[in-house]
């Protein structure tokens, strides 16, 4: 009897791994394929998607919380990666793709549309799982050309298309130019290998033969030709490598971060969200900014965290620090300003990829701290302190994500189930709360949790993040903070006059929009269920929070690595004691009473730059 080949074996377990992915990409395939041909029947197409998205959702949750995939498991030569942050968010996008085909009934009885926005979720889950940029890079063009078509379906919106092009083109070259420095410079394109090789770039350049040709040639001793030529020589061949990597991971940050809608960048942001449809901006919000936010992680915190990448004057921390604080004032002051619905929402989302950023460079800025103390000066409780803060600002920044994306889907869904309208300000929403009383309701806890208000989901989320991000020592985190609470309060007062619409009274019959009469059942129907889910994840975020700390831990440690399988499972070593009892399962030594300190010992502070990092 013949055996499988080990190829076939590995491809196999590729195939059950990368399901969702994997019936994502054959139904995207059927769904252009039908279309070409079979215009007629849009509910045909309606019904096909549906099925694909749901065969591929109880997929995703039949991989999600699985132990095997603790570790990571890498696939396809290293390419992509199996892991918990990919299962989960994979989950998340389905589910919003899910929501759009259900709240959006234009788009869903729309072919074209309806298969290009398979395409771009099958691409970006490509992205998600990537362990390499070649996949990482093309997931993301797959998702944002098309969107592009998405977009330019309605007549009314190439304009907006057309913008989203130019400005999504830019972004593409600076992010391929980033990358392909980085590959000259370290010769791999595997995001494991990246961080390693560029910290011996920046130790051939500052130690050995290449320093003493510096010092040499900066001494200002007469010195024969022949000596000062292979001087030269040597340390330019030593900077070389670093002179291509700096400008290479600048080009990549400023990219990813752009497209992810930070300053500079959020005006293809308000541009989606002003003028898109609802599941046009859903598939940004939950799709292609969620997938962009994957990126940044794996790319720069898990990857390039090491100090000298990371912290003054060579490392990304300083241009991040400066985009985020630009980023938060935009946001605060787009909010504030915007008199309409969709303009808020944008100004929310701009702000909100603030606070995630913030939160990113925190994380790696504890991963930073791990390793410089675990490494040169072996302090076991600043080791596990940096890399136990790490994960927690990274659980903290993934709640805070998801629950922005589903709040923002339900008031999606209310302005779908309201209908279109020429009157797009607070005049939409006059006198819902005597027209639509549980509409009204559910819309005024959306608001609420996209404003921040306790206990709402997104308010504990933020409060997570701040917890953990205050435990930092680094000065421009702590301003951050500052500045970040400050737009989280514009966005708050901004929503206001929405909530004081809702109750006043009914609007003259002329300023009422029109309403939606078929097919608004199922858009209202879904934003009742998107602020009753929120609501419960406030109330009892026990089990949330354990798939969150679940895909965070272990990020600042490389997919596949045998450490990061050894910190989940003291992961679920410890749930499994607190379940047992407050104070661990009897004969264990696993619980809160044994865990390491969550505060660094005094004797063992971190080292500063004159800049005020690390």
């Amino acid at each position: 009897m013949n055996t499988a080949s080990p190829a076939s074996i590995e491809a196999l377990q590729a195939v059950k791994m990368l399901a969702p992915m994997a019936i994502l990409g054959l139904w995207s395939l059927l769904l252009v394929s039908i279309a070409r041909w079979q215009t007629q029947s849009p509910r045909l197409h309606r019904g096909i998607a549906l099925g694909g998205v749901l065969f591929a959702l109880l997929a995703a949750l039949s991989l999600l919380g699985q132990s095997s995939l603790d570790a990571g498991i890498p696939l396809l030569g290293g390419s992509l990666v199996v892991d918990p942050l990919a299962t989960l968010c994979d989950t998340a996008l389905l589910c919003t793709l899910l929501f759009a085909i259900l709240c959006d009934r234009r788009f869903s009885l729309d072919p074209p549309a309806l298969a290009s926005a398979v395409v771009a979720s099958a691409g970006l889950m490509l992205t998600m799982h990537a362990a390499d940029l070649l996949p990482l890079v093309a997931g993301l063009e797959i998702g944002a050309l098309s969107l592009l078509v998405l977009i330019a379906r309605d007549p009314k919106d190439r304009p907006q298309a057309l913008r989203w092009l130019v400005g999504q083109g830019i972004l593409s070259v600076s992010l391929l130019f980033g990358i392909a420095l980085i590959v000259a410079a370290t010769g791999t394109t595997s995001i494991a290998s990246i961080g390693a090789r560029a910290a011996m770039i920046f130790t051939r350049w500052g130690a050995g033969p290449a320093q003493v040709a510096v010092d040499l040639l900066t001494s200002g001793v007469p010195i024969p030709d022949a000596l000062e030529a292979e001087a030269r020589n040597r340390a330019v061949t030593a900077m070389a490598p670093a002179a291509l990597f700096l400008p290479g991971m600048l080009l990549t940050f400023a990219a990813l971060a752009l497209r992810f809608g930070a300053a500079f960048g959020h005006r293809l942001l308000a541009g989606i969200y002003q003028n898109a449809s609802p599941a046009a901006i859903l598939l940004f919000e939950g799709g292609l900014r969620l997938a962009t936010l994957v990126a940044l992680l794996r790319l720069f915190v898990t990857g390039l965290h090491v100090p000298r990448q990371l912290f003054a004057p060579y490392g990304w921390s300083t241009p991040a620090v400066l985009l985020i604080a630009a980023t938060l004032i935009v946001g605060g002051l787009t909010a504030l300003r915007g008199r309409e619905l969709r303009v808020w929402l944008a100004g929310q989302a701009i702000v909100s990829g603030g606070w995630l950023l913030l939160g990113a460079l925190a994380a790696a800025d504890f991963y930073a701290h791990a390793g410089l103390r675990g490494g040169a000066i072996t302090v076991i409780d600043h080791h596990e302190w940096g890399l136990r803060s790490g994960d927690a600002t990274i659980a903290a920044l993934l709640a805070l994500a998801l629950t922005q994306a589903f709040a923002s889907a339900g008031l999606l869904a209310m302005i779908s189930a309201l209908g279109q309208t020429r009157i797009r300000g607070p005049l939409m929403l006059r006198g819902l709360h005597s027209r639509r009383p549980p509409l009204a309701w559910a819309a005024t806890l959306l608001f609420a949790t996209l404003a921040g208000a306790p206990p709402t989901a997104l308010f504990l989320a933020r409060f997570e993040l701040l917890a953990a991000v205050s435990g930092d020592s680094n000065l421009p985190l702590r301003m951050l903070i500052l500045l970040a609470l400050l737009a989280a309060v514009a966005v708050a007062a901004a929503a206001l006059r929405f909530l004081v619409e809702i109750f006043s009274p009914a609007a003259s019959a002329s300023l009422n929009p029109e309403p939606a009469s078929k097919g608004a059942l199922a858009p209202t129907a879904l934003a009742i269920i998107s602020a009753l889910l929120i609501m419960l994840a406030g109330a009892a975020p026990t089990f949330a929070t354990r798939g969150l700390e679940l895909a965070a831990c272990g990020m600042g440690i490389n997919p596949g690595a045998r450490s990061r399988g050894q910190r989940l499972q003291l992961l679920r070593a410890r749930w499994a004691a607190e379940d047992a009892g407050p104070k661990g399962a009897p004969g264990s030594n696993i619980g809160p009473a044994s865990e390491p300190k969550t505060t660094p010992p005094r004797t063992a502070k971190p080292e500063r730059s004159p800049s005020g990092q690390k």
